[in-house]
Order: structure tokens, then sequence, then C-alpha cells
């Protein structure tokens, strides 16, 4: 990628293009092909790390900043603390930065173990989609838009979390964790299970210049990250959930769903985990009503102490 970029950057009309690349045998192969290609008089390769690169290696700062360092998430690869020690020491402050940005996104889906052709009854097996503390890292991703029609369902639509913007944000603020609330509106009945995650990449200050990492793009090769609930919530057209989205300076690091009624909460899930100190630790955290914990015939189970710490 950064050889590519170099070359496109030098295609475009730079007069000086400098490039960095960690890995020595990529930027290596990357110098090679540059030469190739004829752009080795306008463009540098340094075998580093943008934060080791030194204003003198550019001999002036930048008046733009290509980079590619997005993951399934947006921010998992670290570009937040990239460009904030860019613009401070790289690049000139009305420097153009591409890609711009990006707008996160989450929605909720019914997202279960389905028989298909079979008569086999696969119900019990959703139960490992809420057991969270069974993984070291309970998360995963795919892309949704390849998927069968009958692998999952959407309940809502997307629902904006937060926006990034690499340009203008304040130095001083950017990468500091962001605590968003939101609401989840339902407009379908369904089992909710998991949350859907996606973004939109904005290249520069036009909306019409955005990349997609949702359902409307299936050539994206960017996968949609996923995050089970503990236990299933039964919801119904026109239900809402107020929910807090947890942002660190990498990753969406919990969900927390709040005020989650008795009703919702089906019978599939680790039930224990509700009435437990664990549960804040989970990267989805359900906070049911305090109807849910007067009525002990909904705990299914509480989890002492003890338990808490050996879990």
């Amino acid at each position: 990628g950064t050889g590519l970029l170099a070359m496109m950057a030098v295609r475009g009309g730079a007069a000086r293009v400098t490039t960095c690349e960690m890995v020595p045998a990529i930027a290596d192969v990357a110098a090679q092909i540059i030469k190739q290609n004829g752009c080795s008089d306008k463009v540098n390769v340094h075998t580093c790390r943008s934060d080791e690169l030194t204003a003198e290696q550019l001999q002036e700062r930048a008046q733009i900043l290509v980079c590619e360092i997005v993951d399934d998430v947006l921010i998992g690869d670290g570009v937040l603390h990239a460009i904030r020690d860019a613009r401070r020491r790289l690049l000139t402050p009305e420097a153009h930065i591409i890609p711009r940005g990006g707008t996160f996104y989450l929605f909720p889906v019914e997202f279960r173990a389905f028989p298909g052709d079979t008569n086999l009854d696969l119900g019990p097996l959703n139960v490992f989609r809420c057991s969270q503390l069974l993984c070291s890292r309970p998360t995963f991703s795919g892309k949704f838009q390849r998927y069968n029609g009958r692998d999952y369902r959407v309940l809502g639509q997307p629902v904006r979390v937060t926006e990034y913007d690499w340009a203008r944000d304040p130095l001083e603020t950017m990468t500091e964790p962001r605590s968003i609330d939101i609401k989840l509106k339902f407009t379908r009945s369904g089992t909710f299970n998991a949350c859907v995650m996606f973004f939109f990449l904005n290249l520069d200050d036009d909306q019409a210049n955005r990349y997609s990492t949702g359902l409307d793009n299936p050539a994206t090769h960017w996968d949609m990250p996923v995050r089970f609930l503990p236990v299933e919530l039964k919801v119904h057209k026109g239900d809402s959930i107020k929910t807090t989205v947890k942002m660190s300076d990498n990753d969406c690091d919990q969900i927390l769903l709040r005020q989650v009624p008795p009703e919702m909460i089906s019978s599939v899930g680790l039930h224990q985990l509700l009435a437990s100190p664990v549960a804040k630790k989970l990267v989805v955290v359900i906070e049911p009503t305090q109807a849910y914990f007067a009525d002990p015939s909904r705990r299914h189970g509480a989890v002492s102490e003890q338990d808490d710490h050996e879990a």
C-alpha cells in the first residue's frame, strides 16, 4: 500500500513524496517497484513507523497526508495516534488529510444458528453466542453483504454513534475515550442477540466522496464487526432501548444496553451474569430494570463473589 499510494501521489502531481513502511522486506519491494515505475526521483522510502519519521527527513512540513491504517472498527490500527503525531510534527497547519475521517454506526440484528433445509433443532447452540466469557476477545466479524438472507435479520435502522474528523478534531482530545448515548429503535420484531457495526470513510468534505463498509456495499474488503449479547432479548416492532457506546482510542470497547424491561429478557443466555459484578467487564452489558431483580423467577440464579472471581 505504501508504494502504490506514493506513486498515485506522484501521478496526481506531487513534486516530492515521503513514504514510510515499518516492515523492511515490504519497504525494499516498494522501493524497487517505485524505481521500476520511474518515480524514484520524487519518492523517498523510509523503513520506519510514521512516528519515527523526523521533520529533517521530510525537509519541510508536508501539505498532504495520505494513509490507509483503517481496520474494521475504523480506529483499530492506531490511526488516531498516528495522525495526531503527524499533525503535530510533520504537517502544515492547513494540510489536507486523505481520508479525512469516518462516521461510525451500529444496528441490532437477529443472528442465530439456522438449520437451513434440515429439521434439526439448533436452538440450544445459540447460548454459545452469548458465552462471551469463553473467549479472550469475544468478538466476531464477517461480510454480511454476502450472507444468505436467512442467516440474519436486521431488526432496526443503523444509528450514528460518532464521527471522527482527523483534520479538524482538537489534538488535545483526539485520542481520548468517547462515551456516546444513543437509542436503538426496532423496526421489526425478533430475537435481538447481536449488534453489527460499520462505518463511512469520509475521503474529504464532500458527502459524495464517502466509502461505506455497510450492507449497501457488497464490494468492500472490510468486514462488519459483531458484538453478541450475553442474553438474547425478545423485541417487538416499536420497542427501543437506551444504549451507551464506549469508544477507546483504538476500539469499540463496550455497548451498554440500559433499563431493559424483564419481559424482553429471553430464556437463552447466561442470566447469572446479569446479577454479577463481572457483567460490567463484558463487551456488551445488559442492565435490566429493578423489576427483573425483584422477581426471583426471572433471575435464573445469581453469582456469588467467589464464583465471580473464579469465572
